[in-house]
């Protein structure tokens, strides 16, 4: 993880950033992602030492890709992944009130386009012989973290590094 001292359930009322939100927060209907990581001033551990499952890590990814591509996110994961995918059905995120993405989950798509991503990841970026992703970036992907060997970039692992799972919110997979 990042390392950023990102309060998690409870303990985010108790730090008083949960004063900030509401309920909605966790479902995208306030604009609390983006505007509480402005907040976020100190660090838990360096980076990559301790494994912390977190919120703030994919929020920041998320506005890190959208400030990089100068776009928003889904579009430019339509046009750079979904569409060269061919996926059946469109996807969305689900976003918060100000309509930034809710990077931390809230990513929706059929059972068979989740299928196509993990036949891409599975096939080291590569999908009926389109290169999609760099085959670099899935093997920085599917690298176990030197603080959790189960976990690599937000894709969980199994000990052998031969089988992942996009595992989300609730155990959905």
């Amino acid at each position: 993880s990042s390392g950023a001292d990102f309060p998690e359930g409870a303990k985010l009322w108790e730090s008083g950033l949960g004063d900030k939100i509401d309920g909605a927060y966790w479902v995208g209907l306030s604009s609390g992602g983006p505007n509480l990581l402005k907040d976020i001033t100190e660090k838990a551990s360096d980076p990559g030492i301790k494994f912390r499952y977190t919120n703030a890590d994919p929020l920041v990814l998320g506005e890190a890709i959208m400030h990089a591509v100068k776009q928003p996110l889904a579009s430019f994961f339509s046009e750079s992944v979904w569409k060269r995918l061919g996926a059946e059905q469109s996807a969305y995120f689900l976003a918060d009130k100000d309509g930034r993405p809710c990077t931390y989950g809230g990513f929706n798509a059929t059972t068979r386009d989740w299928g196509r991503l993990g036949l891409l990841v599975a096939n080291k970026g590569t999908y009926n012989g389109q290169k999609i992703i760099a085959p670099e970036l899935i093997d920085m992907a599917l690298s176990p973290s030197p603080a959790n060997s189960k976990y690599g970039y937000f894709i969980w692992l199994n000990d052998n590094g031969h089988v992942f799972a996009f595992d989300g919110f609730g155990g959905h997979n």
